[in-house]
């Protein structure tokens, strides 16, 4: 039996208020978007490290490690980004 793998990254969530002027952005602009597949606002996300398929074994000892960070709030400015 094969094990089922889940496509895994690390990120950074959006904070709310920015995740709703993006929103408000997207909507108010609907047309040039029709094609667009829109994730919700609230799993809006910086990724930093896209870490592609994982076991679940993989992804649980991940999870664990990344859990145990922490870190000041950060600033971030973003001068482009990118779709896929």
């Amino acid at each position: 039996m094969v094990e089922a793998l889940i496509m895994m990254f690390v990120g950074i969530q959006v904070p709310s208020d920015i995740a709703n002027s993006f929103r408000s952005f997207r909507d108010a602009d609907s047309k040039n978007f029709a094609a667009a597949q829109w994730t919700s606002t609230s799993s809006l996300h910086i990724t930093l490290r896209f870490l592609g398929p994982q076991t679940m074994q993989s992804a649980n000892l991940i999870a664990e490690g990344l859990s145990n960070i922490s870190s000041s709030p950060i600033s971030i400015t973003l001068d482009d980004g990118g779709v896929f």
